[in-house]
């Protein structure tokens, strides 16, 4: 009897402590729920603020002209391109600080992308025309490849982890491996090629080109041209839909956002904005996305049916927008 009561005390207090625990692990965070890390272009800073509780917002500043951010969704911290100060900088998971700066060797930074299988983040170092790869756990650079003119966007794929670049000057896409070669170059039907969207469904590569406003949809491969789509003004950013594949795309300057099916076709047209920027990834939980509206100064929460579900203000210019939910 005195043993199966020690054994009862002993299994509580071992439950006690590992719930103890989980909650040091996550206290703090509200990465479970969603939250939203904003780029504000007027005042220089990422906001991070929860999906859940919009009144919790941490404001970063000291960059200029900050273009991108990026999620290391292993960590929880983002990467921010910060522009005109030539680097890449980590920020914490809270929102709170810097972490880690990557300046050697940087210019004019536009894009950068997490790949948290390889463990490394990729950047379109476009100041000095190249693309350069740099371990997330070592933090040093692995290398550099000289061969672009001016690398814009750089998206890892889902798909088949191969890295996808806009070179606007040489007016082209191209497909790397992850270890640097090139395995495909894309010009047909593209004029100056600006923002990537991969397809988690089947590896293909939905590209906007705002000169010619057309979005183009590439075969995995890079061999063939899927989809061409037009009828809209200039398109900014893609996000695909990895349930479907549909794409959403921000109209630059415009005050809507437009779906299109696999196929190019637009099924969705969905006005309400001001002048559309940023658009995120879809939060598959709950099927929506979230828009940039840096006319209004907000951000808004839209539905994958393309439902306006919620306008979050108070921001001066939002320009690049992203999403993160951490798994307990």
């Amino acid at each position: 009897m005195r043993f199966a009561k020690r054994s009862i005390v002993i299994f509580i207090m071992v439950s006690l402590a590992l719930a103890c625990l989980a909650y040091s692990v996550f206290a703090g965070y509200d990465d479970l729920d969603g939250v939203v890390w904003v780029i504000d272009k007027e005042l220089n800073e990422t906001i991070r603020l929860s999906s859940e509780g919009i009144n919790k917002r941490k404001s970063l500043s000291g960059f200029k002209s900050p273009r991108d951010i990026d999620i290391d969704r292993n960590t929880g911290t983002v990467w921010v391109t910060d522009f005109e100060n030539n680097r890449i900088v980590q920020v914490s998971r809270d929102g709170r600080m810097k972490k880690f700066i990557i300046n050697d060797g940087i210019s004019e930074p536009f894009h950068s992308a997490v790949d948290p299988k390889d463990r490394v983040l990729w950047i379109a170092n476009s100041g000095r025309g190249e693309v350069i790869k740099f371990s997330l756990d070592l933090k040093v650079e692995l290398f550099r490849l000289k061969q672009f003119k001016r690398p814009h966007d750089i998206v890892v794929s889902p798909y088949d982890g191969s890295i996808w670049i806009t070179d606007i000057e040489n007016k082209m896409v191209i497909k790397l491996s992850s270890d640097g070669k090139i395995l495909r170059k894309i010009k047909r039907d593209l004029v100056d090629p600006e923002h990537l969207a991969i397809s988690a469904l089947d590896g293909s590569c939905w590209v906007t080109d705002r000169t010619e406003s057309v979005v183009v949809r590439i075969s995995a491969d890079g061999k063939k041209i899927l989809a061409k789509s037009s009828g809209f003004g200039k398109p900014f950013i893609p996000t695909v839909n990895p349930v479907d594949g549909s794409c959403w795309v921000s109209i630059f300057r415009e005050g809507q956002i437009v779906k299109l099916a696999p196929d190019g076709r637009i099924v969705r047209r969905v006005k309400g904005f001001s002048k559309c920027y940023g658009i995120s990834g879809i939060d598959t939980k709950t099927s929506t996305f979230w828009v940039a509206d840096r006319g209004a100064g907000e951000i808004i929460q839209v539905s994958t049916g393309g439902k306006i579900l919620r306008r979050i203000d108070g921001f001066r210019q939002p320009f690049m927008i992203t999403f993160f939910r951490s798994e307990p």
